[in-house]
């Protein structure tokens, strides 16, 4: 992960430590840049220990989904067909008209959602 090099980060032990010099904090957006940090550190452990997930509805006639491989087939009307590549890192799954996305990534699951 990267991060901006005003801010430090430090991982001791299961532990990980957000800091930034005393003398730069009441620099306009450096907090800022600080608790951008924090946040996304928060997310990605979030998404490690539980995982995201986005559940999407199928309406209509002549809709539908299916998983092939690495791609998700969408049935678009009764004459079209749609191919997405999945992404790595993002599992897909489609019972009946439901599709769920879901991975550790919460901006990749979201995206693909």
């Amino acid at each position: 992960m990267t991060y901006r090099p005003e801010v430090g980060v430090k991982l001791e032990g299961a532990n990980v430590e957000v800091t930034m010099d005393p003398a730069i904090v009441e620099l306009g957006s450096n907090r800022a840049f600080w608790g951008t940090t924090r946040a996304l550190i928060a997310t990605a452990v979030e998404g490690v220990l539980k995982g995201y997930e986005k559940k999407l509805e199928i309406v209509g006639v002549g809709w539908g989904a299916k998983v092939q491989g690495k791609k998700l087939v969408l049935t678009v009307g009764f004459a079209n067909t749609l191919d997405v590549a999945i992404p790595d890192g993002v599992k897909v799954e489609v019972v009946q008209m439901m599709i769920t996305v879901s991975g550790p990534d919460k901006q990749a699951v979201g995206e693909f959602a």
